[in-house]
């Protein structure tokens, strides 16, 4: 499958070959694929394979960030965090991206969010009892699980493999959980 040849293109099973990854990657890239798109970026930022590049990096970023790609969408917001690839550091796009990525349930972006919001709360010297930050948070969590294994449930029943196999999972760990 597509995805084997990528894992094989960065070592999962076989030795790296960036040079070789970077030509696949790119081809794969032209047929508007946006995990290619993102391990493309990942080879440009880190120099592996081709001419370290952040800003060839950054639009690979943007392209697979706005198709979806919760990846992308996290590194984007690391460059505008960060002020890399040509962007000046810009905290609201950063907030913003991480926020995308997270809706889509990229646990990176939800820890990053959660440290940003700890050093919000550090910085001012506000009121605001940090139980009630703590429940906010963890009902958020709640609610984005419960919308995923939504999802889950929607894929499943419409025969996607995948899915099948993790609502299984679920209902079995929760059967697990309930007989503790």
């Amino acid at each position: 499958t597509a995805t084997m040849a990528l894992n094989g293109l960065i070592g999962v099973g076989v030795p790296q070959d960036y040079t070789k990854a970077y030509q696949c990657y790119h081809v794969a890239t032209a047929q508007n694929l946006a995990e290619a798109k993102v391990r493309l970026a990942m080879l440009y930022m880190q120099g592996f394979g081709v001419e370290q590049d952040p800003k060839k990096a950054v639009q690979l970023f943007i392209q697979a960030a706005e198709q979806g790609d919760a990846t992308a969408q996290y590194n984007l917001a690391v460059a505008y965090e960060k002020g890399l690839g040509g962007f000046v550091q810009n905290p609201e796009q950063a907030t913003f991206w991480y926020q995308q990525s997270a809706d889509l349930g990229y646990a990176p972006a939800v820890n990053r969010l959660a440290e940003n919001l700890d050093k919000q709360t550090d910085n001012q010297a506000s009121n605001v009892d940090a139980e009630e930050i703590f429940v906010n948070a963890t009902q958020k969590i709640k609610n984005q699980l419960h919308d995923a294994m939504m999802d889950f449930q929607h894929s499943a029943e419409h025969g996607f493999a995948k899915a099948q196999y993790n609502v299984r999972s679920e209902e079995h760990t929760s059967e697990l959980q309930s007989h503790s």
